[in-house]
């Protein structure tokens, strides 16, 4: 099924939404283990446009990074490394934010060839903790950690967040696989595999 996400009115901040978008649709399963443990299978598909982006975070706390080739922006913000924190900028379609990559900072990326989990520890003492399975379905992608809030929060408050991203052709989909494994103690989910 395909549907258009975004009427030809549609405007953000005053500005045009995003053209060509003709596919935006997220199916999630809650899959039951037992009566206690269960995952949430995630799949989100986008087509239109040529940059493919979805965001993940978790709790007040720093999650736990897979071993990949991490490349550290040492400046700026996810909006550019000429970008300072809440500072006003220019997209690379020409419009002009004050918004979420602008908020974005410490931003670090790399490669995802095959599958890997992000863990976040929520700190208690029954061991809460959420692992985010990023499973890259028809080829590799660029995950993007930072930090960050609105300027709307104190001084210092931030949260982490993942971004799983593809720069795609005309006409081309992007399908982002992820399982969401919510345990205490031990992980529902060992292992993801397609």
């Amino acid at each position: 099924a395909r549907h258009v996400p975004y009427p030809a009115e549609f405007q953000v901040g005053g500005q045009p939404g995003p053209a060509g978008v003709d596919q935006y649709e997220r199916t999630s399963v809650l899959v039951d283990v037992d009566d206690e443990r269960f995952y949430v299978v995630d799949l989100f598909a986008v087509s239109g446009g040529d940059q493919h982006d979805q965001s993940w975070h978790g709790p007040l706390v720093e999650p736990v990074l897979p071993d990949l080739d991490w490349q550290v922006q040492s400046t700026g913000t996810l909006a550019g490394p000429d970008v300072e924190q809440f500072a006003e900028y220019t997209d690379h379609w020409g419009r002009t934010w004050t918004n979420f990559p602008c908020f974005v900072k410490d931003v670090k990326r790399a490669q995802l060839d095959e599958p890997r989990f992000w863990e976040w520890d929520f700190g208690m003492e029954e061991g809460d903790r959420l692992r985010i399975h990023v499973i890259p379905v028809g080829g590799p992608l660029e995950a993007i950690m930072g930090s960050g809030g609105s300027p709307a929060r104190p001084p210092g408050w931030k949260l982490d967040y993942l971004l799983c991203r593809r720069m795609v052709g005309a006409g081309q989909r992007s399908l982002y696989l992820t399982v969401l494994d919510a345990f205490q103690g031990q992980p529902v989910v060992q292992q993801v595999r397609v």
